[in-house]
């Protein structure tokens, strides 16, 4: 058995946090995309895999345009040609509603319908059984936890593989919980939702492989599959890289640095090959003197620098490189407060905002003054940036430790 398995995709969801970027960079960026879904198909067919394990969030909204689809299903096709099977589920962001979709899927594909559980069957190339449980989104959320509704192991199958788009812990993202998991003798978990590649656990192995395509800053370890196969000594797994989107983090020693001049070649050099797909970059500025403090303190200074750095490391690397984000390390750190939470905890909480409704709640006070009213217009790109700022804020304020949280 042989299989590979991706989630989160969000085909149609644009790049966000990174400013005004030039015209050329936004038209070669819807096409990456595509670019992506692409290369996943011809790295299936290459493999030879037996098939494809497609886990929710395809889309990034539930009305997909008929291009969009057209294209997703033509993808899918392809496979159908080499005699690979595809299954598939709908997760909270394109929650599954059968009228909204213009295509037939083709006959290879195996698709979750329903918010509740159901199991198919998959024959391999080579004759092994394989079953697969799974379910589908109908709704943005699912309160229940799903994982109790899922049957134990069948006995008269080769393979049987848990197909699961959801959450860790209590949240309206159907919930899925590792122990009542690992009661039910799968042996494989095909996780989807949390957009960072993680392993959950070794035995049974449960995964998730990310975001196929790493949309936002918050995505930058993502942009893989995770190509799966069976031996006499059981299931193994490899990531493999698709995207050629990259999100970086640099730190700049300014210490021996004496103006301007100096800090824009010092950049340049760090930049000055050109990279294949693009690279997005955030720049730290270390060890500054008091001198480039001062200056960099005034905000209208800062980003007159900020888009000089944009032009000069665009050009530098053929215009495969853009500076999203410039920040500084003040030669002053007051001291934190120390909290006991892990980062997992915080990651979660601003999860929780992702999504646009619990966004909108969180600033519905603005709407009940006239005059903030008029004021508040903030759109899916501008909602990422404003979750990101209030991440480094509270990274700024707050230092965390091991221990019990509330």
């Amino acid at each position: 058995m042989k299989f590979m398995h991706v989630a989160d995709m969000h085909l149609d969801q644009s790049f966000e946090g990174l400013g005004k970027i030039p015209h050329d960079v936004a038209t070669n960026l819807l096409k990456q995309n595509k670019l992506a879904m692409v290369k996943l198909i011809d790295e299936a067919i290459a493999q030879e895999v037996d098939f494809l394990l497609i886990v929710g969030d395809t889309f990034h909204q539930p009305k997909i345009t008929i291009q969009t689809q057209n294209f997703f299903i033509q993808q899918l096709r392809r496979l159908e040609a080499h005699g690979i099977h595809v299954v598939l589920s709908f997760g909270n962001h394109d929650y599954y509603q059968a009228h909204r979709y213009w295509f037939e899927f083709p006959r290879n594909v195996y698709l979750f319908d329903a918010e509740e559980v159901q199991t198919i069957t998959i024959a391999t190339k080579d004759g092994q059984q394989v079953a697969i449980s799974g379910f589908s989104y109908e709704h943005r959320w699912i309160e229940n936890n799903m994982t109790k509704a899922y049957p134990h192991r069948k006995q008269d199958v080769d393979y049987h593989i848990g197909f699961f788009h959801g959450q860790i812990g209590d949240n309206p993202y159907a919930s899925f919980s590792p122990t009542l998991a690992n009661e039910k003798g799968y042996d494989y978990w095909a996780l989807g939702h949390i957009h960072q590649p993680q392993v959950i656990q070794e035995q049974p192995l449960m995964i998730y492989p990310g975001s196929l395509i790493p949309h936002t800053q918050k995505d930058k370890d993502s942009g893989k599959y995770v190509l799966v196969e069976s031996s006499s000594t059981g299931l193994s797994y490899e990531w493999h890289q698709v995207s050629e989107v990259k999100w970086l983090e640099q730190l700049v020693d300014t210490s021996s640095l004496e103006n301007m001049q100096s800090l824009i070649n010092r950049c340049r050099l760090l930049f000055n090959q050109q990279a294949e797909g693009y690279e997005f970059v955030s720049l730290k500025l270390d060890n500054m003197s008091e001198k480039f403090s001062a200056l960099l303190e005034d905000p209208s200074q800062k980003k007159e620098l900020l888009y000089i750095l944009q032009k000069e490391l665009f050009e530098a690397s053929n215009g495969n490189t853009w500076l999203y984000a410039l920040k500084t390390v003040p030669i002053y750190q007051p001291e934190r407060f120390s909290l006991p939470l892990k980062e997992e905890k915080v990651d979660a909480l601003l999860e929780t905002y992702q999504e646009p409704e619990k966004f909108q709640e969180l600033i519905g006070d603005l709407y009940k003054n006239a005059m903030s009213a008029q004021l508040v217009a903030i759109d899916e790109s501008k909602q990422q940036q404003l979750i990101e700022q209030a991440k480094e804020q509270f990274s700024e304020s707050f230092s965390l430790r091991e221990g019990e949280s509330s």
